[in-house]
C-alpha cells in the first residue's frame, strides 16, 4: 500500500513541477524543451530527486538556472500537492532520452548500410 501511495505522490509532484517549469518560470535563459522525466521521493517524503531532460544547445546553462529556481518549484508543490511536508528538491540531469536518440541514429545508419 505504501508503494502505491509513493507512486501517486511522485506523479503529483511531477505534474506540479512540469506545470511550474512551463508556466511559472519566466527567465529568458530557460529555453528549449524541458521535460520532467521522473521523480523519486524518499520514504519520509522529505527529499525528492527530480530528473529533468533538457533539449537545448545551452543545456548546462539552462539546467543551472533551473537549479536556482527550486524555491518556486517548492512553492508549486505546496500549492498543488496535498502532502504534509514539501520535499527538498534535488535536480538531476537525465540524458536517457538523448542516449536513446543516439542509439536510434546508429541503428538507422547500420540499416542503410545493409
Amino acid at each position: 500500500m505504501a508503494k502505491f501511495r509513493m507512486e501517486r505522490v511522485n506523479e503529483e509532484i511531477k505534474k506540479a513541477l512540469s506545470s511550474c517549469i512551463q508556466n511559472d518560470l519566466k527567465d529568458s535563459r530557460i529555453t528549449g524543451l524541458i521535460t520532467v522525466t521522473r521523480v523519486e521521493t524518499s520514504q519520509d517524503f522529505k527529499n525528492a530527486k527530480v530528473y529533468l531532460s533538457v533539449f537545448d544547445k545551452h543545456k548546462q546553462e539552462v539546467f543551472e538556472v533551473l537549479k536556482k529556481s527550486t524555491g518556486k518549484m517548492k512553492r508549486a508543490i505546496s500549492q498543488n500537492v496535498k502532502i504534509r511536508f514539501v520535499p527538498e528538491i534535488d535536480l538531476k540531469l537525465d540524458d536517457s532520452i538523448e542516449y536513446s536518440f543516439h542509439i536510434d541514429e546508429i541503428l538507422r545508419k547500420t540499416n542503410k548500410e545493409d
